[in-house]
């Protein structure tokens, strides 16, 4: 039998604690069947408004040994202040009033239309988590891309692969202090809102007038990653069967896990269909443990603790990421 995935506080518990009959859990639920991170991202309220200011450690002092009736001197740790940004997503959706009229459960209709809408949101938060880039549109928060753009070998491992066919595996250990979403000061909805505009004139795609019933839906987040070890990433993984076949993916997602806080312990790993298809075929062989999500689907482990989540927002068309330059000393 299965067992649970232990869940933290994540945007769709949240919800359902806030709201557990309200449209805020339909709408968190839509949103995580759609974006299967946001199961796993603990979600907390941030410090500042529309952002979370917070603290990077930089340097962690070493214990001294100490001698009877002698002492040992002063340490300290140092660290440097942070902002993350919040996001704000957002989407309308407008039901013919004439033909909510006819349904036979007219709120439950208008739910039913707006789920694509609803659908379209979780795709942008979630190419927001993994490809956001403040310095690039300062509002967006920074994504697991743009916190793990540089190859060093133990965090952000090179699989070898060239062109601009290429895709990444990202291996996130979520936790509320080091590792989390965000969502905006004093909101009493975990940041997702829907507001339900009434009826209103609307225009047509030729610009013609109808009556319709209009729902307005927000998600703000953002994403706080404070200690490095938390995340890691494989890049320049080939998206061709042929190239990929020449890699032993399963080897450098062991690498970097190794490389992680306790050996990435219950770290999450983030892969599209094409990614987890090889993981599968390189798995065929091996005893694989099942656990079950929030809505009871099975998910499959890489090793114990660590459990395969299919993302569709990881792109299959990623440039080449390269080496920083290394510096030569010569000698005269």
């Amino acid at each position: 039998m299965a067992d649970k995935l232990i869940q933290q506080l994540s945007l769709l518990e949240l919800a359902n604690r806030i709201a557990p009959n309200g449209d805020m859990a339909t709408i968190a639920e839509v949103m995580s069947r759609e974006n299967t991170i946001l199961l796993d991202i603990p979600c907390i309220e941030a410090n500042s408004g529309s952002s979370h200011k917070d603290t990077k450690r930089t340097f962690v002092p070493k214990g001294q040994l100490r001698q009877f009736d002698k002492g040992v001197g002063r340490v300290a740790t140092k660290t440097e202040p942070i902002t993350f940004n919040i996001s704000m997503i957002e989407a309308y959706s407008k039901v013919d009033k004439a033909k909510c009229g006819i349904a036979p459960n007219p709120q439950q209709f208008r739910m039913d239309e707006a789920k694509g809408i609803i659908e379209g949101l979780s795709q942008t938060v979630a190419d927001m988590i993994f490809y956001g880039n403040s310095k690039m549109k300062p509002d967006e928060t920074d994504g697991l891309a743009t916190i793990c753009s540089k190859i060093d070998g133990k965090r952000v491992i090179d699989a070898g692969g060239t062109g601009d066919a290429l895709t990444s595996v990202y291996i996130v250990q979520w936790d509320k202090a080091e590792a989390k979403g965000i969502y905006p000061r004093n909101s009493k909805t975990a940041g997702i809102i829907h507001d339900d505009l009434g009826e209103q004139t609307v225009k047509d795609d030729e610009g013609l007038d109808y009556q319709a019933l209009v729902s307005h839906f927000q998600c703000h987040m953002g994403l706080g990653i404070t200690n490095e070890r938390r995340v890691a990433r494989i890049c320049n993984i080939p998206t061709s069967a042929k190239e990929a076949e020449k890699i032993n993916l399963s080897k450098l997602i062991i690498q970097a896990l190794n490389n992680m806080k306790q050996q990435g312990k219950n770290a999450f790993i983030y892969c599209n269909a094409t990614v987890l298809s090889y993981l599968d075929i390189e798995a065929l062989n091996k005893a694989t443990v099942q656990l079950q999500d929030a809505f009871g689907d099975y998910v499959t482990q890489f090793r114990p603790g660590n459990p395969l989540r299919l993302c569709e927002g990881i792109l299959l068309s990623l440039i080449h990421i390269s080496e920083p330059p290394r510096l030569r000393c010569i000698s005269y």
